[in-house]
């Protein structure tokens, strides 16, 4: 998405969590000194970065 930043996209994210599930999120990054936006982008890439190691999918994801 061009000309969309970090933030607003981390926050269109945010938007789709339940409340109780953002609580926990919160409390997590809280714990571990960080802030919720830093932690969901850190786990989108391990995440993809783990898929594209898997079989899944028919192509390979390069994420940096």
């Amino acid at each position: 998405m061009p000309n969309v930043s970090k933030p607003m996209l981390t926050a269109s994210y945010l938007l789709r969590l339940k409340p109780e599930e953002k609580r926990r999120l919160e409390q997590l990054a809280r714990e571990r000194d960080v802030t919720l936006a830093y932690a969901l982008r850190e786990g989108a890439k391990l995440y993809l970065r783990d898929v594209a190691g898997s079989d899944v999918g028919a192509g390979r994801l390069d994420v940096g």
